[in-house]
């Protein structure tokens, strides 16, 4: 029995996605059960039609799991010492969802009891699934621009890493240090970018090819400074635990609702598996190779066939290069002003610092001097200002 309990979990560990061995999870725990206790459960029983029962009460079971997540459930475990129950904090969001998703985690635990047990017989059938009518935003690269102009150092790493990187949300959260501090370390040691870094997605099953930029090594040079050093790249609460689904997507419509006030109710349509459909949408507009998409962001890819193309010296930086205008939000500054307010008063401060220096400069030379470049955020040096007058003519004058 003990073989088989072990052939059965070696089997889910290989077929499940990240999304339904958290659902399992969440489902023993409400239960009051372990994985194995589940399953050792059922391989001790003996008489067929014990077996049968067996399969109608956890049949029952999961449908008063789906009623319970539709209310609002708490999961509860009980202390072995104590003997007292006490709410347990997942991963995974313990709070009141809606009948599709409900219905989905439902499933899923069925799905593992079918193949880890056998197939559960429902006596009250879960509802089928309700045709939702909500329309996605589709972004454009000036709205993510503007976006991370408002952001704080740590949202704005995020976002720039998640357009960068296009990976589903599960996979961002369990993003480790390890290989963003090293890529940051080689191109601060010379190695061009885009730099390309591997990381394993949706445990261990698949390989993904992200190519970082610029923008994503300044902002990740950054950002780790102002944080404690974990084991994961995006902590919750400065802990040692990866950010939630709840928290990524929640500051993703904050961002929305800061850059766009007067457009806020478009928040709703905003979710942060639109930054991997934005990048996959710009790849294909810019022809990258059917191949090299799914390498990059991790999507299932016939092996036979990538193989022949690692093999063949191609370099997905290359293919990454035309797509570069469309992730790149912007310059990173470690200080950045919170809102869209304190931008538009930070310019007119250095508006009118530039005015005075150029009414300083027309007062002692008798010349007012012209801008050929845009004017930098920060205040210019003299020096900085001398190479923006045209032709540096006061220097000429002087020679003379």
């Amino acid at each position: 029995m003990l073989k088989t309990i072990k052939e059965r979990l070696f089997h889910w560990e290989k077929i499940a996605k990240p999304r339904q061995e958290l659902d399992v999870k969440c489902f023993c725990l409400w239960l009051g059960k372990s994985e194995e206790q589940i399953i050792s459960e059922y391989y001790s029983i003996e008489k067929p039609e014990m077996i049968q029962r067996w399969r109608r009460d956890y049949g029952s079971l999961v449908r008063k799991w789906y009623e319970d997540l539709t209310k609002g459930t708490k999961v509860y475990v009980t202390d072995e010492k104590t003997k007292m129950r006490k709410v347990k904090k997942l991963n995974v969001e313990v709070r009141k969802y809606k009948h599709n998703s409900a219905r989905n985690m439902a499933f899923n635990v069925a799905l593992w009891l079918r193949e880890t047990c056998d197939k559960v017989i429902f006596d009250k059938k879960i509802p089928p699934p309700v045709e939702t009518t909500k329309v996605e935003h589709e972004f454009i690269v000036e709205q993510l621009k503007r976006m991370f102009v408002v952001g704080d150092v740590e949202e704005r790493a995020i976002l720039q890493l998640a357009v960068n990187i296009g990976f589903r949300i599960e996979d961002f959260l369990k993003l480790k240090r390890g290989p963003f501090v090293r890529a940051v370390r080689q191109v601060r040691e010379g190695k061009p970018t885009p730099i390309e870094i591997k990381v394993f997605t949706g445990k261990r099953k698949r390989v993904a090819y992200p190519q970082l930029t610029k923008n994503t090594i300044d902002t990740l040079d950054t950002y780790p400074k102002t944080k404690k050093t974990t084991e994961y790249l995006f902590i919750k609460n400065g802990k040692n635990q990866p950010k939630t689904e709840r928290q990524l997507n929640y500051m993703l419509k904050d961002l929305w609702k800061r850059a766009y006030p007067d457009a806020k109710e478009e928040a709703s349509k905003i979710g942060f598996h639109l930054l991997r459909k934005y990048l996959y949408t710009m790849m294909f507009k810019v022809k990258v190779d059917a191949i090299a998409r799914d390498l990059i962001i991790g999507k299932k890819t016939d092996t036979s066939r990538t193989t022949y193309i690692q093999s063949g010296g191609r370099q997905l930086s290359e293919h990454f290069l035309p797509v570069l205008p469309y992730v790149e939000l912007g310059e990173f500054i470690a200080v950045q002003p919170r809102n869209l307010e304190q931008q538009r008063q930070r310019e007119i401060q250095l508006t009118q610092a530039l005015k005075w220096a150029l009414d300083k400069i027309e007062e002692l030379t008798g010349e007012r001097p012209t801008i050929s470049i845009p004017v930098k955020e920060e205040l210019p040096t003299p020096k900085e200002l001398a190479e923006l007058f045209n032709g540096n003519n006061n220097k000429e004058n002087e020679k003379e």
